[in-house]
C-alpha cells in the first residue's frame, strides 16, 4: 500500500453580473442554500462520482453532507483566505487582477494513504461534483474601497 497525491478544485463563484464573487456572509449563505437544494433532490452523491464518509442508507445523510461542508465553505468564501485556511489556495491562470470577469479556482490537495489529504478536500469535491459553482449566484458583491480581485487571491 503506497501513498497517492490527491488534488481537488472547484471554480471560484461568480455573482449575477458575471464578476468573481467577493468573500462575504451573503456569498456563504448563497452557496450553502444552493448546496442544500441540490443535495435534497439527490438520490446519491455517488451518481455524481463522489463517495462520502456518511451512510446514505440513513434518513439524515443529506443533512450530514450539507453540515460537513459548512465550516470549510465559511472559511473559504466568508473570510479573506490570506488569513483563513492554510490547506486551500486559489489559482488565477490569467493573472489579471483587474478583470473581474476572469475565471479563478480554489484548490487543495496533498499526500494520501487512503484518507483525505486535507480537511477541505471533501468539500471542494462535493462543490465541484454537484456543479454548485457553475451558475452565478443571485447576489451582489459588497462595495469595496478598491476594485480588484476577490480577497481569496
Amino acid at each position: 500500500m503506497g501513498a497517492d497525491f490527491l488534488f481537488a478544485t472547484c471554480e471560484w463563484p461568480k455573482v449575477r453580473n458575471g464578476e468573481l464573487a467577493v468573500n462575504s456572509g451573503p456569498l456563504v449563505g448563497a452557496i450553502m442554500s444552493r448546496l442544500a437544494k441540490v443535495i435534497a433532490t439527490t438520490e446519491s452523491l455517488a451518481d455524481f462520482g463522489y463517495y462520502g464518509n456518511w451512510d446514505e442508507e440513513t434518513d439524515d445523510w443529506r443533512n450530514e453532507a450539507v453540515e460537513s461542508c459548512r465550516e470549510v465553505v465559511d472559511d473559504i468564501f466568508g473570510v479573506d483566505l490570506k488569513w483563513g485556511r492554510n490547506d486551500v489556495a486559489t489559482f488565477d491562470p490569467e493573472w489579471n487582477t483587474h478583470d473581474k470577469s476572469r475565471r479563478m479556482w480554489v484548490m487543495t490537495g496533498g499526500m494520501s494513504w487512503g484518507d483525505v489529504p486535507t480537511d477541505a478536500f471533501d468539500t471542494l469535491c462535493i462543490l465541484d461534483a454537484l456543479g454548485i459553482m457553475n451558475e452565478p449566484f443571485e447576489i451582489d458583491n459588497p462595495v469595496q474601497d478598491e476594485p480588484g480581485a476577490p480577497t481569496g487571491s
